[in-house]
């Protein structure tokens, strides 16, 4: 029984680095690709995405991001715009939902995903909202009752409109610079 209780502690250790820390650099990958309509999910492997691009939005574009390659893709980010980050301004939105861009649209839901200890998740985008499906792993403890008969996860779903986006941006802006904020 020890070996069992064991083997679902490992099992359940967090991701070394939060989804806040992951989503970043990827959400500024796909802003440099000019991404639109996205539709982006969290593999065994890492994650996977597809777009279309506002260039061309007829064209379908797709890949997969492995979790040892986010570090290499957070290091050429940041060499990338070494000095030339600017404050984003109302006027600079996008007319999408995500209008401040998916660089700040996947640090904030990293943001509010790590808060509720969630395990995966599957975004997908429209004209004017984000569908967001995600689990939250239930506690060992829970799991190992046979008679409580319950699953080993909970399935959350959350539709954000453009105002819900709005708000949780501002509020997690709100926090930059807080010592114990992410």
């Amino acid at each position: 029984m020890t070996a069992v209780l064991e083997a679902l502690l490992v099992e359940n250790q967090p991701r070394p680095e939060g989804y806040s820390r992951l989503l970043r650099p990827i959400g500024a990958y796909l802003d440099a690709l000019h991404a639109n309509q996205l539709l982006f999910a969290e593999t065994a492997e890492g994650f996977m995405w597809r777009c279309f691009t506002r260039a061309e939005p007829a064209r379908v574009t797709y890949g997969v991001i492995p979790y040892d390659e986010i570090a290499v893709l957070t290091d050429s980010v940041k060499a990338a715009r070494l000095g030339k980050v600017p404050d984003l301004d109302e006027e600079a939105r996008l007319d999408s939902a995500c209008a401040y861009g998916y660089e700040e649209l996947l640090r904030c839901l990293g943001y509010s995903l790590d808060r509720q200890g969630a395990s995966s998740f599957l975004l997908l985008e429209d004209d004017h909202s984000v569908l967001l499906q995600y689990t939250v792993r239930m506690p060992a403890y829970l799991r190992l009752e046979s008679e409580t008969q319950v699953c080993d996860s909970f399935f959350h779903e959350w539709v954000l409109g453009q105002s819900d986006i709005d708000a949780m941006v501002h509020a997690v802006r709100g926090c930059r610079g807080q010592v114990y904020f992410k």
